[in-house]
């Protein structure tokens, strides 16, 4: 993932991929994390300002 070329480190196409991935994982588990939380049940839209029908999409693109 890290190379060496001459004294000088740089990342690899492998590395800069899973560091993508890091990164997107995060992001998902950050907003399921808020969703979980919020009740959809109890109003239309919540304390992270997303309606209950938004938060479905959400959800659905994070587990595909």
């Amino acid at each position: 993932m890290i190379k060496c070329n001459c004294g000088k480190y740089s990342i690899t196409v492998f590395g800069s991929v899973i560091h993508e991935i890091q990164l997107t994982l995060n992001a998902a588990v950050e907003i399921y994390s808020k969703l979980e939380n919020s009740d959809p049940s109890c109003s239309s839209s919540d304390e992270i300002g997303i309606k209950s029908e938004e938060q479905v999409i959400i959800v659905n693109s994070v587990i595909k």
